[in-house]
């Protein structure tokens, strides 16, 4: 989030101006040279209405299909997609422990889409694989695309 942050405060202080973002890692701090706007893709809504409530609404070019706040985003390409139907808690529970116990996730991310946007950070979370889709899934994706975006 920190990174988000910085490039939303960058981007609001020099738009259309090129910024300088960084990175800080335990050993380096990298920089980047950015000569647009920042590209943000969120799958996950709570990072989607956070980034907008901070004013970082308009570098957002992806969402995620449960996305449906602020209105203002709902135009916005989706490249997220649920693989269960839920319709009771019984249901619920049977898909979600099946999925489980089979290393399987309950959602699908368009990597083509997602490619075709360019983004250059992709916000998502590491808690819950019920939740939203998984860190290690978008990570991955992220690590076969060139720019590679930091999630």
């Amino acid at each position: 989030w920190r990174l988000a942050l910085a490039h939303v405060a960058a981007a609001r202080r020099a738009v259309p101006q090129p910024c300088t973002s960084h990175l800080r890692t335990k050993r380096h701090t990298h920089r980047r040279q950015m000569s647009r706007p920042l590209r943000v893709v969120s799958v996950l809504p709570s990072a989607t209405e956070m980034l907008c409530f901070i004013g970082g609404g308009h570098l957002l070019v992806g969402r995620s299909h449960e996305d449906n706040y602020p209105e203002s985003i709902t135009h916005l390409p989706i490249v997220t997609g649920q693989l269960t139907e839920f319709t009771t808690a019984v249901d619920v529970d049977r898909q979600v422990s099946s999925a489980l116990s089979t290393g399987q996730s309950l959602y699908t991310i368009d990597e083509q889409l997602l490619t075709s946007l360019q983004p250059d950070v992709i916000l998502t979370q590491d808690i819950c694989a019920v939740c939203a889709i998984d860190l290690q899934t978008v990570q991955r994706l992220a690590a076969r695309m060139s720019p590679q975006p930091r999630v």
